[in-house]
């Protein structure tokens, strides 16, 4: 008789106090393990962090290099006569020279250029030579040479290249 009451209390005590204990300590334990992971991986995020900043920095160290050789809205004029007279001076000659409309990029105007030439092959190549030692960046979107077919004869050069400005009106 004394072992039912008893064994009624176990089961009290295993239902009422023990097991709904161990769920809130394993709960608790879980809680534990969470934050622990949080403040391991706080250890990592400061080696990130750092990283992020340093690609931060060289980022805007090249922007700012960028800028200086970027061409403003006010020189995209002076630069399109600077082509031309380089293709003069390279003994090439323009038929063709046309800005087109600008686009804007994100924070840039893309202003295409096309031109079309003609002059031997070795003044058309000191043309591009010069064309990329510009200090502004020409990006060349399209280069089609054309042969006549004829020994001496002029090449046909058809060009595509592409100005980006700085659109200080679009900064935020």
């Amino acid at each position: 008789m004394v072992t039912v009451p008893l064994a009624g209390m176990t089961v009290a005590f295993l239902t009422l106090l023990f097991l709904p204990g161990q769920r809130r300590l394993e709960a608790l334990r879980r809680d534990m393990h969470v934050k622990q992971d949080f403040v391991l991986g706080a250890g990592q995020m400061a080696v990130r962090i750092h990283t992020l900043d340093a690609e931060l920095a060289e980022t805007r160290k090249y922007n700012a290099a960028w800028r200086l050789q970027s061409a403003d809205s006010a020189a995209v004029t002076a630069l399109c006569g600077r082509i031309a007279q380089l293709a003069q001076d390279s003994g090439v000659a323009a038929s063709r020279f046309a800005p087109g409309t600008p686009e804007g990029v994100e924070r840039l105007q893309r202003i295409p250029l096309e031109m079309v030439c003609y002059g031997s092959f070795a003044h058309i190549q000191a043309f591009l030579a010069a064309l990329e030692s510009l200090p502004q960046r020409v990006w060349l979107n399209d280069l089609k040479l054309q042969a006549s077919g004829e020994a001496g004869e002029a090449v046909r050069c058809e060009l595509a290249m592409a100005v980006f400005v700085d659109d200080f009106g679009n900064l935020d």
